[in-house]
């Protein structure tokens, strides 16, 4: 199962990093209330680079943090959930313990373990600009590199930001929207489905 899932893991990963990494100087910043959406990306990027998972989270709006998990909770709750749960959380993590976790702890420990083993690195991020959506949400175009296992991109990308009571915080992109569905559909179905699906 892990060689037919590890591309799109990949790919996963990378996408994850490319739609909120930033070049930024290597010094740690407070992710403030009144924080630019510039300054946003910037310190996400550094927390990033660092594999400091935990407090990148903190760069995400926790309404999408929340969908993240849902979008995957058909893979996690499948009929081989132990075997899923490893892959994307490493040997360490049970179903059960995976329960327990809080939205960011989920979404920092599959990004960790993916990356860890797609040898996943950022590169750089360019901001060329930017468009506000009204007060509360901000489209940033930005140049975007990053490799894993071998894979070098170069993208350009649309990262939007939600204004949220803690401040700007990234969206979920599609692609990752995407990649999500593509997953679901090689990692498992839900149990409802996967009686008459067994390999």
């Amino acid at each position: 199962m892990k060689r037919f899932i590890r591309r799109p893991l990949t790919a996963l990963a990378l996408t994850a990093a490319l739609c909120i990494a930033n070049a930024a100087p290597l010094w740690a910043a407070e992710l403030t209330p009144d924080a630019s959406p510039e300054a946003v990306l910037q310190e996400s990027f550094r927390r990033m680079k660092a594999s400091e998972w935990v407090s990148a989270a903190d760069a995400f709006d926790p309404a999408a943090l929340k969908q993240f998990r849902e979008m995957l909770a058909p893979i996690i709750e499948s009929d081989d959930s132990a075997g899923v749960v490893a892959m994307f959380f490493g040997d360490d993590v049970t179903p059960a313990s995976l329960k327990s976790m809080s939205d960011q702890a989920y979404f920092a420990g599959m990004m960790s373990s993916i990356m860890q083993t797609a040898g996943g690195s950022l590169d750089s991020q360019e901001v060329l600009g930017g468009v506000a959506e009204g007060p509360d949400r901000m489209h940033m175009v930005v140049r975007n590199k990053a490799a894993a296992m071998g894979m070098t991109i170069t993208q350009m990308e649309v990262v939007t930001l939600n204004k949220t009571p803690q401040g700007w915080r990234l969206a979920l992109s599609g692609k990752m929207e995407g990649m999500a569905q593509a997953l679901k559909q090689l990692g498992g179905k839900p149990r409802s489905e996967s009686t008459d699906a067994k390999d």
